[in-house]
């Protein structure tokens, strides 16, 4: 494989047809457990070219507490199918590997062993789908609080992440 090769579709596209299992072993390579934090964090809220984490550093649980706010919400009388809830999470996988597959068509050696340049901001878009498939798969359980403080809570957590974001924004940029 020649240096040149970087970043030719067409003879990347070539190489996965011709060799799947090579392309398989670069996929599950690139998606260790590292790689997939990183992703959650610059998704959260690195900015910039993924150079600016955001400050301070518990601004990247809120996500996960906003999450789990809804989860315990109850959903009422609302029906639930775990077929919409496994087309959901398989549309947002198919999505995701997608993703991946173009950074290897494009920014890849030929026949590299891993994916390089995929970033986390990439995967937002598909957050939605997994998101409505995990509340759909949530066990029926009644609140522990009335609605309006979920609802409060979540509004308090995505201000502290506006807040941390705009904070982080004026110290490295010196902008108001």
């Amino acid at each position: 494989v020649c240096s040149s090769d970087l970043g030719h579709p067409s003879l990347q596209m070539s190489f996965i047809l011709h060799h799947p299992t090579l392309f398989m072993s670069a996929l599950v390579r690139t998606l260790g457990i590292h790689t997939i934090i990183l992703w959650y964090l610059e998704t959260v809220g690195v900015l910039g070219w993924v150079t600016l984490p955001m400050q301070p550093v518990a601004v990247y649980l809120l996500p996960l507490a906003n999450f789990m706010i809804v989860w315990k919400q109850t959903r009422g009388n609302v029906e639930r199918s775990t077929r919409s809830a496994l087309w959901h999470l398989a549309l947002a996988f198919a999505t995701a590997i997608l993703i991946i597959t173009a950074m290897y068509l494009m920014n890849a050696h030929v026949g590299a062993n891993e994916v390089t340049g995929v970033q986390g901001r990439y995967f937002i878009p598909i957050l939605v789908l997994a998101g409505m498939a995990v509340i759909e798969l949530a066990p029926d359980r009644r609140p522990s609080a009335p609605g309006w403080r979920n609802l409060a809570s979540i509004s308090a957590f995505i201000a502290l992440q506006i807040a941390a974001m705009d904070a982080t924004i004026l110290r490295a940029f010196h902008v108001f």
